[in-house]
């Protein structure tokens, strides 16, 4: 099911696989404090919470409050490729100040070369204690290459 996750799907996986970790991305303009209480009250394990460099502030509220009800988070960074490394640091040490646990650069565009990907890994890395992932996207057909280059650079996958 995409788009949508509602609280009885979320139970449903998780009472037919129940050592199963569920995850859920969701844009902060799509979801509410109260959504992230009934799903983790559903068994969510972790949310996955999108974040602009623009407007990073609703994502880092929704961060702080998820984290206090118990589940792990993990931001997506969207469209890295746009954003200038100063604000990429700026931006990830908000997350990681506000709980977040991993960071993940997500290629929207598509558009990064393998060296970019690597070194926007490792400066996160050298910048924040975060665990850091890479959400690849395929426009260049570089998808495979960047990630097993995230990976390489001390990526999560």
């Amino acid at each position: 099911m995409t788009g949508l996750s509602p609280d009885s799907y979320i139970r449903y996986i998780h009472d037919f696989a129940p050592d199963v970790k569920i995850v859920v991305i969701a844009h902060p303009h799509n979801i509410t404090t109260e959504d992230i209480q009934e799903m983790k009250a559903n068994a969510l394990s972790m949310i996955r919470l999108c974040i602009k460099a623009d407007n990073p502030q609703p994502t880092l509220e929704l961060c702080k409050f998820a984290k206090s009800v118990g589940l792990k988070v993990s931001i997506n960074f969207v469209r890295v490729s746009q954003v200038d490394v100063k604000r990429l640091i700026e931006v990830a040490l908000l997350c990681q100040n506000a709980g977040a646990d991993i960071l993940y650069l997500a290629d929207s565009n598509g558009s990064l070369l393998p060296e970019q990907v690597s070194r926007l890994v490792q400066i996160i890395k050298t910048n924040t204690y975060l665990e850091v992932g890479f959400h690849a996207h395929d426009n260049l057909g570089l998808a495979v290459a960047n990630s097993i280059e995230a990976i390489k650079a001390g990526g999560v996958y």
